[in-house]
């Protein structure tokens, strides 16, 4: 998976109290686990219905901007839907 995130906005300086504004980025890439299930129901000879959950693991590494923190989590669960028509 690629990714890019980035955090822009006034930021603390936590040895000298000051705030500032500046943009923080990272982006890689980072290998991910998928599990899956999915179904198809037709409802009647023309017109089926398709469903699918899946559920994605993934944790990419951060760039120096973020010295210090853990990897970020990438991980979450997507549903997808569909109607089909057949001839």
């Amino acid at each position: 998976m690629r990714y890019d995130f980035r955090q822009a906005g006034d930021f603390v300086d936590f040895n000298t109290l000051n705030i500032g504004y500046d943009e923080y980025v990272s982006k890689a890439w980072t290998p991910v686990l998928h599990a899956l299930a999915g179904i198809e129901m037709s409802l009647g000879r023309v017109v089926m219905v398709t469903g699918e959950a899946r559920y994605t693991w993934a944790k990419g590494p951060m760039s120096r901007d973020f010295e210090g923190f853990n990897r970020i989590d990438l991980s979450g669960i997507s549903v997808a839907a569909g109607l089909a028509i057949r001839q």
